[in-house]
């Protein structure tokens, strides 16, 4: 008899562990100020949803960018979000336009929910506290350290074609 119970116990302990749970909804704690987000973040822009495509478990969101504030983002950029809110997903619409925060993930960068991303139309606290980001010129990166390296080798060229005259 000892032997019944002690099954039964077993498989009840069973079954109230094997019993499937409710999903966690997204659970996300008060998003830092705009400046503390800015630094955390791998990179801050804004932009236009040009399309929303579901790929595997994401969405790539296809942005216009037109400014940043950091990270070598290109002025066409691609940002995965999990696909609902329950992953804590990003609901973009295409056309809408947004400020971004997107941290890095390998070559790709990502945002979520719990990110201070957000419709650029209610972004006023984070624009101010931001400051005016830098436009993106049509056809290539900006504020990326390519530009960076670029820049710095086209003044020591100047700079040596200038001394060079001096000398001759």
């Amino acid at each position: 008899r000892l032997m019944d119970y002690k099954l039964l116990l077993t498989l009840a302990l069973l079954l109230v562990l094997a019993a499937p749970r409710p999903a966690q909804a997204c659970s996300c704690i008060m998003p830092v100020p705009p400046a503390e987000a800015l630094q955390q973040a791998d990179a801050v822009f804004s932009g236009e949803v040009l399309s929303v495509e579901q790929q595997g478990n994401a969405f790539h969101v296809d942005f216009q960018v037109t400014s940043i504030w950091k990270g070598g983002v290109e002025n066409r950029t691609v940002i995965r979000t999990p696909l609902d809110s329950a992953a804590c997903g990003y609901a973009f619409e295409a056309g809408g336009e947004y400020l971004v925060y997107a941290w890095a993930d390998g070559d790709d960068f990502q945002t979520n929910l719990c990110s201070r991303t957000k419709l650029l139309s209610e972004a006023r606290e984070d624009l101010a506290a931001l400051g005016s980001g830098e436009e993106v010129q049509s056809g290539g990166r900006c504020g990326g350290p390519g530009n960076v390296a670029a820049l710095q080798a086209s003044f020591l060229v100047l700079l040596g074609l200038a001394l060079g005259r001096r000398r001759a």
